[in-house]
């Protein structure tokens, strides 16, 4: 008997989900690329996520774990995933119907180098209607700026939010996974970690909204400034050149 084995794994972080959580994955049933498997990791939920998610199609498969976070979230969920590609989306965030279709296609058309593509998000108040004012997600379209060896403007901020990312599973197997210690800093340090090892491409059209409210993990304050510990880690650990020889604008790294 045959074992079908789907493309893209998609990773959903969840912890006390319930008021998001259906709509986050309608925008993945919505989708004109349908070769994906859902993993959603119940982060020690105490709402009903567990049971929103149990009610999914058989494509959903869950995986409950006590509270370790998101890093640990994402840590679970890539050990489970099957596809040759895996994406990310936050259990509150929304998707353009043609994200994987455009992102899966430049990937399958580029060389290996290229690992991760991500596209650009607005930010949604999750009370408007969920709406993409582009209806077509563009292949052709790039940031020349923040396509190919990109650490150098890495180390300026995280410009990539990782639900509008893909990533093949081999970025994965060459770089390692999220580290718990560095919230709310471990996917930019996951990004740059990743960019010493493989281009990227950027799309210039918005493939995600990103839903803005009081509850979420970028609003909250931390007494560590994870930030900048980690962006000069990075420069001591790899210098301030991309593998290509690219070097940050020194103005605006002094300004962030």
């Amino acid at each position: 008997m045959s074992i079908n084995i789907p493309t893209v794994s998609i990773i959903l972080p969840a912890y006390n989900s319930a008021n998001f959580l259906q709509v986050t994955l309608d925008s993945i049933y919505a989708q004109d690329y349908n070769d994906f498997e859902i993993i959603i990791v119940d982060d020690g939920s105490s709402d009903n996520t567990a049971q929103i998610a149990f009610r999914q199609e058989s494509r959903v498969r869950l995986i409950q774990q006590k509270n370790k976070g998101i890093s640990e979230a994402r840590n679970t969920g890539v050990n489970a995933a099957q596809g040759k590609y895996i994406a990310f989306i936050d259990h509150d965030d929304f998707w353009h119907p043609k994200k994987l279709s455009a992102q899966v296609h430049l990937l399958e058309n580029m060389d290996e180098t290229f690992g991760i593509c991500f596209g650009e998000f607005i930010k949604w108040n999750g009370i408007d209607l969920p709406i993409f004012e582009n209806p077509d997600v563009s292949t052709k379209k790039w940031s020349p700026e923040l396509s190919g060896w990109i650490y150098h403007q890495l180390l300026l901020t995280n410009w990539i939010l990782f639900s509008t990312a893909l990533f093949r599973k081999t970025v994965f197997d060459t770089v390692g996974k999220f580290d718990p210690e560095l919230p709310p800093a471990d996917d930019w340090d996951f990004a740059l970690r990743a960019s010493r090892q493989f281009k990227m491409i950027k799309f210039s059209d918005v493939v995600a909204l990103y839903r803005q409210h009081s509850g979420q993990t970028s609003r909250k304050i931390f007494a560590r400034d994870f930030q900048s510990d980690l962006r000069d880690s990075m420069i001591l650990r790899y210098g301030l050149a991309s593998p290509d020889g690219g070097l940050p604008d020194p103005h605006k790294l002094k300004d962030r």
